[in-house]
C-alpha cells in the first residue's frame, strides 16, 4: 500500500537553502547527491512509513493544546500559548486557540 507523502513550501525552502550551500563550498556533485538521497529517504516514506519515526512535535503539540485549553494552572495555559504561537502559529488549530479570548 502507497502512501501519501506531503514536503511543505518551508521543508522545500530548507532543501534549496542547504543545497546552495553545498554548491556554494564548491561541491556541486556533493549537493547533487545530499539532494537526491533526502528525496530518495522522502520517497521511500511512501512505501515503508515506519522507517523513519515520528518527530518529537508530533507528540508535543497535542500536549501544548491540550494545556492551553484546560490546565488548571493559568501560568502553565499562559506558557502553552505562547509556545503554539511561536512553534505552530500556522496550525488551524492553533489559529483558533490564539484568537480565543484570554484562557482562564
Amino acid at each position: 500500500m502507497a502512501f501519501e507523502v506531503l514536503i511543505t513550501d518551508e521543508a522545500f525552502a530548507d532543501l534549496d537553502t542547504i543545497t546552495g550551500f553545498l554548491k556554494r563550498q564548491g561541491s556541486i556533485d556533493i549537493a547533487r547527491k545530499w539532494f537526491g538521497a533526502i528525496i530518495g529517504a522522502i520517497e521511500a516514506l511512501k512505501e515503508m512509513p515506519g522507517r523513519c519515526p515520528l518527530a518529537p512535535e508530533a507528540e508535543t503539540l497535542p500536549w501544548l493544546k491540550e494545556r492551553a485549553r484546560s490546565d488548571e494552572n493559568e501560568y502553565v495555559r499562559r506558557a502553552a500559548v505562547q509556545e503554539l504561537a511561536r512553534g505552530w502559529k500556522d496550525d488551524a488549530e492553533v489559529i483558533e486557540i490564539l484568537r480565543q479570548p484570554k484562557l482562564n
